[in-house]
């Protein structure tokens, strides 16, 4: 079966779709890449969709010929969705082994159980996700070493999709050598960086292994997410010894009581200052994550949020105004 995968340009890599690919090339399946304004044929076409982006894409997929399965964060919490027109399928949350049910015609795809070992995975497909030079050449490539945030944030996904996953062990990580036997793979292609996508980063049961493992046998600088209020004198010597040159953390708000009682964020602004100066003194580069007009928030509260970046002096700070997903507890 041809199952082309309609996803915008991208130049972080989307590691989901391309796990799929993996899991359906296995089974004797065809997959693609497809821009949203091609036209190429397919017994399938398949949609990663978030809340918001599902409207564009249920508008493209209504003048496609072919059946249409749409996958990713909308359809896992709106299962309403499959009754959409242009939906012949959805399949809700993790879905290496429940596509199959959609092939095979199935209208709403629920919930299989969480793989819990990571390392029977199929390495994302790497040739499917670089059909376009421009993604081939980035010389920026992206790994996941684990599946599920260990926090429950009211305004992240995250905080509702683990509920769907009651009774199971929602974080779980690969093996160091299952990850290091990705990240030499990306050798073949075009490599200057690697970007890290867990949620989580230093808190990895196999941080030490994994990281004195990367740094002998991949040796490729890398960039990483991590709580600010996990970073210590010992985990920032790591990373900069094994080639750590940039990382993401949340300070969220600037205000101690919002960033407490609203958004369960319980790290203090001493945290942050201490954590950013340990970067800092290491040499590591590090971008803040940010959030304006959360509700009730005053003009002088979101100025404390900008006074915290003044002293912490980040290498970027990114900013975005608050966002209210439908469900979620914010």
């Amino acid at each position: 079966m041809k199952i082309n995968f309609v996803t915008d340009p991208f130049t972080v890599e989307p590691l989901g779709i391309a796990y799929l690919a993996s899991a359906l090339k296995a089974r004797g399946h065809e997959c693609e890449l497809m821009k949203p304004d091609e036209k190429k044929p397919a017994d399938v076409y398949a949609f990663s969709v978030t809340t918001g982006k599902h409207k564009r894409m249920l508008e493209i997929s209504k003048n496609l010929y072919g059946r249409t399965i749409f996958g990713g964060s909308h359809p896992t919490y709106f299962p309403e969705f499959a009754n959409e027109e242009g939906v012949d399928s959805i399949v809700r949350g993790e879905a290496e082994r429940s596509i199959f049910k959609a092939l095979d015609g199935q209208k709403v795809v629920e919930f299989e159980d969480l793989i819990q070992d990571l390392d029977t995975i199929e390495f994302p497909d790497r040739e499917f996700l670089y059909k376009y030079e421009e993604n081939k050449n980035n010389p920026i490539k992206n790994v996941i070493t684990s599946r599920g945030c260990p926090y429950s944030c009211p305004y992240c996904f995250n905080s509702i999709y683990r509920s769907f996953y009651k009774g199971q062990r929602w974080v779980r990580h690969r093996s160091p050598d299952n990850v290091i036997a990705e990240c030499l793979e990306l050798k073949k292609y075009p490599l200057h960086f690697i970007f890290f996508q867990d949620d989580e980063f230093i808190t990895n049961p196999n941080f030490e292994k994994l990281m004195e493992k990367y740094a002998s046998e991949v040796n490729i600088p890398f960039h990483c997410q991590l709580r600010i209020e996990h970073l210590n004198k010992d985990n920032v010597k790591i990373l900069k010894d094994c080639g750590c040159k940039s990382v993401t953390f949340a300070v969220e708000c600037g205000n101690v009581e919002m960033r407490h009682n609203l958004l369960h964020r319980y790290m203090s602004n001493e945290d942050i200052i201490i954590g950013a100066g340990l970067l800092r003194k290491a040499g590591i580069k590090f971008r803040t994550e940010n959030m304006l007009g959360l509700p009730g928030e005053s003009v002088t509260q979101m100025l404390e949020t900008l006074d915290l970046n003044i002293k912490i002096k980040p290498t970027i700070a990114w900013t975005s105004i608050f966002q209210p997903y439908p469900g979620l507890k914010m």
